[in-house]
This record gives structure tokens, sequence and C-alpha cells, in this order.
């Protein structure tokens, strides 16, 4: 089952902070992201790192990314209408958690990155899309600050 806007909408702290979204792919195919070029994504979990210290915080951001029809605007909304929203980690520390959430997920050892830069171009190195086969295991205790779960099932 995906994690749909209203369900993010109604059970997410409307406070600033960082998250994680649990994407799953069953299919394989091939997506133009913006700018960057073209992404081949395949069956497995991708994770992507975000922020949200704007207007209406984590909700607002994670609702719009539980939408799968919208506006490309960033990196995550030409990926997002192939995957579904299987579970969302966020810390509503008053700290940007992303990068370093990215550069922790990036030493894990199941872990693959599908596009250089994806999601991050502000940073030099890295990004902030992953892939795995398999869901990760004690994805909150490996992240710093720790991070909490909204998530309908993951199996």
């Amino acid at each position: 089952m995906e994690l749909d806007r209203a369900y993010v909408s109604e059970n997410l702290p409307a406070d600033k902070g960082s998250y994680l979204l649990i994407l799953e792919s069953v299919n394989r195919g091939k997506v133009r992201v913006g700018r960057k070029g073209e992404l081949a994504y395949r069956p497995g979990i991708y994770l992507y790192i975000g922020s949200a210290f704007g207007s209406g915080g984590l909700r607002a951001r994670v609702s719009r990314h539980a939408d799968r029809n919208k506006k490309q605007h960033w990196h995550i909304d030409y990926l997002r209408p192939c995957l579904m929203l299987r579970a969302v980690y966020f810390n509503t520390s008053p700290e940007r958690l992303e990068d370093a959430w990215s550069e922790q997920i990036e030493t894990w050892p199941e872990i693959l990155i599908p596009m250089k830069g994806f999601g991050a171009t502000d940073r030099q190195q890295g990004a902030h899309l992953f892939y795995c086969a398999r869901l990760p295991e004690n994805i909150s205790c490996r992240l710093r600050g720790g991070a909490e779960i909204l998530c309908l099932d993951l199996s």
C-alpha cells in the first residue's frame, strides 16, 4: 500500500525538519530528470533525503512528494510517478540533517547511488537519492539524531 497525500497531511507535523522518503519500484524503466539527464530505475527500494524548513514544514513538503502528479520542480518530482511512497522517516530538529544523513547512507554497504548529484545540486559529491535491493534494517537508529517513522505497511 502507498502513502497518499491525505494520510501524510493528517499524520505529519507542520514542524520544520529533515526527512527520508522510502520509495519502491516494482518495474524497470527510464525517466528524464530535467537537465540532469536520463535515470534508469529498477525494482527495489529508493531512499530520498530532503529538508522542509519553509512554510508548512514537513507536512507541506512531504504531502507534496506524496502527490504523484504535480508540476516538476525538484529532481524527485520527475522520478516520483514511477515509484510508490512506502514510508517517511523524519526529524524535527532545527539542524539541517539532509547532508549528514546522505553522507551516512553513502557508507552503508547495501547502498548504490543511481545518479550523482540527484537532489543535491549544492553538494560537490554524492546525492540525496540512493538505491538498495531491500529495505535497510534499523534506519532510524542509523541516522544521526534519529528519526520517527510514518508508514502504513512495509511488507
